[in-house]
């Protein structure tokens, strides 16, 4: 077998397809929600512009890779959307956390003022 058999048998070999699995459950969570931002002010935890942003950026690869030629990309930037996000929102909850446990701990000082 001479150089080019060898070059043709190795570039004409299929190229393998990536097996995605359907991504409409994870952006229909994220519209329901991004759906919470309708709650009353006293529930909310964000403003409702930042829960808007949130869903825009989670959902924006998944768009785009389903509608990509480019889907090795966009798998990749998805991937790397969705793991900061869940870095963020765990270090917030730790964060939150440690606030709820010192409010817990500290004992609150009672006002013995009057005011007539």
């Amino acid at each position: 077998m001479n150089r080019e058999g060898a070059y043709e048998s190795v570039t004409k070999q299929p190229v393998p397809q990536l097996d995605l699995e359907p991504r409409w459950p994870i952006a229909l969570t994220i519209v329901v929600v991004f759906g919470l931002t309708f709650l009353p002010g006293r529930v909310r935890v964000f403003p409702p512009w930042a829960v808007c942003v949130i869903a825009a950026v989670l959902i924006a690869p998944m768009v785009a890779m389903s509608l990509s030629p480019a889907k090795e990309r966009w798998l990749r930037i998805e991937s790397i959307v969705t793991i900061a996000f869940v870095v963020f929102t765990a270090v917030w909850m730790v964060v939150d956390l440690k606030d709820l446990f010192v409010k817990m701990v500290t004992p609150q000082v009672e006002s013995r003022e009057f005011n007539c």
